[in-house]
């Protein structure tokens, strides 16, 4: 039996590896890849060009043609890790990709269609963090209308559509040790 989710799926908490690791692997998608950069990580003037690609010469270093992650995740998942942490103007094309399923490499004024669930995960307040104007508001809502959270040691459906078998549902918590 698979997970049937939406699209994209968005949590917060403890153990988020595991859960998006899971998520994939009883999903449709799970013999397509799954990539999973961590956005604290990413070296700052390089995350466009590590997510969304880069065409030779588009800045000092790019020798070639590079695939991101987006693309290296197409037909499967792109797990993104700390999502809070990436730049307002990163944010605002995350949120191209997921309304439109395209992206341009930096460098390119060509469009790449991509087939990518997005699962992205933070430890942050990501409510408060848009109050602060650290997070896109539009970005926000994109990824929380679909979402689990955790909520007094257990994962809760919080998602106005989220459709989790229940079977697949009690397996996935039995696996985590979660009630």
């Amino acid at each position: 039996m698979q997970l049937h989710l939406l699209n994209h799926l968005f949590f917060r908490g403890d153990i988020k590896e595991l859960v998006a690791e899971s998520i994939h692997l009883h999903s449709p998608r799970a013999h397509q890849p799954l990539i999973s950069p961590n956005c604290a990580a990413l070296p700052e003037m390089l995350v466009e060009s590590e997510l969304f690609g880069h065409v030779k010469g588009a800045f000092s270093g790019a020798v070639s043609d590079r695939s991101g992650k987006f693309e290296l995740a197409n037909g499967g998942t792109l797990f993104l890790d700390e999502v809070d942490e990436l730049a307002l103007a990163v944010q605002s094309k995350l949120l191209r990709v997921l309304q439109s399923g395209q992206l341009q490499r930096v460098g390119s004024d060509r469009e790449h269609r991509v087939d990518v669930r997005i699962i992205a995960a933070t430890n942050r307040d990501l409510a408060e963090e848009v109050r602060s104007g650290r997070f896109r508001a539009d970005l926000y809502h994109r990824l929380t209308s679909e979402c689990l959270a955790r909520h007094n040691g257990r994962w809760t459906q919080v998602a106005r559509e989220l459709a989790l078998d229940r079977d697949n549902l009690n397996r996935l918590a039995k696996r985590l040790g979660i009630r």
